[in-house]
């Protein structure tokens, strides 16, 4: 251990001696550890975003729908053409036999749809659920109230806004108790939704979107044969994990209420925002690697620029490495200190890069907030510690194996 820190103690020294050249030798570090540091947060902060937007899709659901959500190269859409759409007795069937759902609701959604009010006008996405559309999916009410069980029984003209629809249409007033036209039926707003913001890749989002009872709903909009295709959305208890046996039930409830024979295959689709998810996770892991393998050539320079400044530094110090050995000194103490002096060189490199990533973070974005994780600051520490070690192995080896007497004489 003294051995170490006193070869710990002749490379700080070292470093402090030629401070310009010390400096320069670690640019190259900090740019490369900068390149790929900057990636990784890149990578992780729009993967982190994209599937917050998201978030609209609910946790822990499934969705018993018609068509399935594939993303596989070659999808044969014209299977799936002439399947049956989930109906609302599809629904109430499932609602009476399902035990092993948390919560389930019938929601259907049509966008682009023009709401107005006086003479102000909106197109926002027109959104219908049974009462229990709360308990699957977020409608997150922060003015006025939810659906009554008697207005989602009956249908009743009420909706719950969003955000910028209320700010829209009823600029600098109390949206809660006033009356939004669509296709000239009044609808009186009992409740305005908080707002969310801008979703990175336009996803749907609750700001410009009106809830309305599911019988009102259907009463406006085509259900069905080229119209809108309404979802059954349920909720996953907490003692099934993965949501296993709240599908297989589901399944089997589904065909035995369609009288499929156990040689047909299924002609429903049970979805998963898991799904989604996981294709995003299957794309970005390719963009990972790419960073990975464009960032690895900036680090290589940086690699090489270390180890040719500690050739140079070895041929400077043979004189004082000879009377180093003359004295006692042991081939080890000589390694570790040079091999320290390269470590050191590289991992400040990677601190500065990883701190100038960190103010890149700092600056505001509207869309992409950039968020420089721990993971990825070990990555950075790590990899720079590689390189050092890797750049100082052959000048320190080189300088371990010296002569001392041919050596003293250079």
């Amino acid at each position: 251990m003294f051995l170490w820190l006193e070869a710990f103690r002749f490379a700080l020294h070292a470093l402090r001696v030629n401070v310009v050249r010390t400096l320069l030798s670690l640019l190259g570090m900090t740019v490369g550890i900068f390149a790929i540091v900057m990636v990784f947060t890149a990578i992780d902060s729009l993967k982190r975003e994209i599937k917050s937007s998201m978030a609209f899709l609910g946790d822990e659901v499934i969705y018993v729908q018609k068509w399935p959500w594939n993303f596989k190269p070659g999808f044969a859409w014209w299977r799936y053409l002439n399947r049956p759409t989930v109906k609302e007795h599809d629904f109430f069937y499932l609602e009476r036999n399902v035990t092993q759902a948390a919560a389930l609701a019938l929601v259907a959604w049509r966008e682009d749809r023009e709401f107005k009010a006086g003479s102000r006008t909106i197109i926002a996405s027109l959104k219908g659920g049974t009462y229990t559309a709360n308990r699957t999916t977020n409608i997150p009410v922060a003015q006025g109230r939810y659906f009554s069980v008697a207005e989602a029984a009956s249908g009743a003209p009420v909706a719950i806004i969003g955000a910028e629809v209320a700010a829209t249409l009823y600029p600098g007033l109390g949206a809660v108790g006033r009356v939004v036209y669509y296709r000239g039926l009044p609808l009186q707003v009992i409740g305005v939704m908080r707002r969310e913001g801008k979703t990175l890749i336009g996803t749907p989002s609750n700001d410009n979107s009106i809830y309305v009872p599911f019988g009102f709903f259907k009463r406006v909009q085509k259900i069905g044969n080229g119209g809108v295709d309404p979802m059954v959305v349920m909720k996953a208890r907490a003692d099934d994990p993965g949501m296993v046996r709240l599908q297989e039930e589901v399944r089997l409830l589904m065909r035995a209420r369609r009288n499929l024979r156990p040689s047909q295959e299924d002609n429903f689709s049970i979805n998963k925002p898991e799904m989604i998810t996981s294709a995003i996770d299957a794309i970005f892991a390719v963009f990972t690697v790419a960073g990975a393998i464009i960032g690895s050539f900036s680090i290589l320079v940086g690699g090489f620029g270390i180890a040719n400044i500690m050739f140079v530094s070895v041929r400077e110090r043979q004189s004082q490495i000879g009377i180093q050995k003359a004295l006692g000194a042991r081939r080890e103490f000589i390694l570790w200190q040079f091999l320290f002096e390269a470590m050191l060189l590289s991992l400040a490199g990677g601190i500065l890069g990883i701190g100038i990533v960190y103010l890149c973070t700092t600056i505001p974005q509207d869309y992409l907030r950039l968020e420089l994780t721990l993971g990825n600051i070990r990555t950075g520490l790590l990899v720079s510690a590689a390189v050092g070690l890797a750049a100082g192995t052959l000048p320190a080896l080189k300088a371990s194996r010296m002569d001392p007497v041919e050596a003293i004489r250079s």
